[in-house]
């Protein structure tokens, strides 16, 4: 399934949508966690990493680093860990 990101894009943060693919499998945590308002971001970090984060209007509330480019660690793999691991907080 594809997941929509924000991309903060240096040096002025413009924001543009881009899209990951993650495993199917993953679709109701996903769902799950856009249905709370909240939404995923990216950013290339001034050392070279990706920042990948789920939050909220006010703050970050998961985030994974990710090598910038392809192997285990690339952005997509850290995406589907960052869903993975995050459990939507009551309330949101």
């Amino acid at each position: 399934m594809e997941v929509k990101v924000t991309q903060f894009i240096r040096p002025n943060g413009r924001q543009e949508e881009i899209t990951a693919e993650v495993d199917d499998a993953l679709q109701p945590k996903v769902e799950a966690i856009i249905k709370a308002g909240l939404r995923f971001t990216a950013e290339v970090l001034p050392g070279g990493k990706v920042s990948l984060c789920i939050e909220n209007s006010e703050e970050d509330l998961a985030i994974e680093i990710a090598d910038n480019g392809p192997g285990d660690n690339d952005p997509t793999a850290a995406l589907k860990r960052l869903i993975s691991k995050f459990t939507v907080p009551k309330g949101e």
